[in-house]
């Protein structure tokens, strides 16, 4: 089950960024906000609506629900300023710290564990590079506002999965969707508060995609969070699920990136996506 739960972390994870790339409307904090609600839907129908609450998981549940809110708002943002190439990529990236933090938590993997992760940092390099800018009018100027959306969402989402893991093997994959419900209800709440005064006056011309993508992106993430916490607790190690999740998740994006959104690349850009497959083998 461990590693039906991994292939299902590996289609949901990237899905996330191509549904809210895919959301071209002004009301990016709503988006978040409404999306996150239902994720917390998703885990709730999950559960069967059979759910035992304790106490105990309060601290996870609700830091785990801060740093959602913080990377889902920031990635959010950060898709509307950027190319989904660069941005998924970047936070793709971010799954490199709770496989460290799962080193430290007693995991022990194996040579190749490290030599995938070199070619896999080596492969988010190359792809990143040298980016085609020349669809960018600004092409000569850093956009600042894009970095720090990419950094937060890059702190929150490597946070939030040092969260899980914490999580799992404190619990021995108990109370998952009871902590992910609480979560993702702070989550909601945090993201709707500045979606009250940004998006009041743009939700009627983005109401249409609003319906038709923010229950696809909860369903993506519900269930792509409830899979990280049981393949965990299914003896899946951190240091092996993060770094592989963040190499499929790598090379589905690219893909994607290319066919759909027709964002170009140089030469390059291919030998790092083929470096990216290489480190999951």
């Amino acid at each position: 089950m461990g590693t039906f739960y991994l292939s299902l972390c590996c289609i949901g994870d990237p899905s996330q960024g191509i549904l809210m790339k895919l959301f071209n409307g002004r009301s990016k904090s709503l988006f978040s906000a409404i999306a996150t609600l239902f994720a917390g839907i998703t885990v709730l129908i999950l559960s069967g609506f059979n759910l035992n609450f304790s106490a105990d998981i309060l601290f996870h549940a609700i830091f785990f629900g801060v740093m959602m809110a913080t990377c889902t708002f920031s990635f959010c943002k950060a898709l509307g300023r950027g190319p989904l190439s660069f941005s998924a990529l970047i936070v793709a990236l971010s799954l490199i710290v709770p496989a460290f933090y799962g080193i430290i938590l007693g995991d022990k993997p194996s040579n190749f564990f490290f030599v995938g992760l070199a070619i896999l940092i080596v492969a988010i390099v190359l792809l990143n590079l040298d980016f085609d800018k020349a669809e960018n009018k600004q092409k000569s100027k850093l956009d600042w506002l894009w970095v720090i959306f990419i950094s937060l969402a890059f702190l929150g989402n490597g946070v939030a999965c040092c969260i899980n893991t914490d999580f799992s093997k404190t619990f021995n994959g108990e109370y998952t969707y009871e902590m992910l419900l609480i979560a993702f209800i702070v989550s909601a709440f945090l993201q709707f508060i500045p979606a009250i005064f940004t998006d009041r006056k743009t939700f009627k011309e983005d109401k249409k995609q609003l319906f038709i993508l923010t229950p696809l992106w909860g369903l993506c993430n519900g269930a792509t969070n409830s899979c990280v916490i049981l393949a965990i607790a299914e003896g899946i190690m951190a240091s092996v699920l993060f770094p592989v999740v963040s190499g499929v998740s790598m090379t589905i994006s690219f893909v994607v990136s290319a066919l759909v959104f027709k964002e170009k690349f140089k030469p390059l850009k291919f030998v790092g996506f083929s470096l990216g497959i290489l480190s999951v083998i």
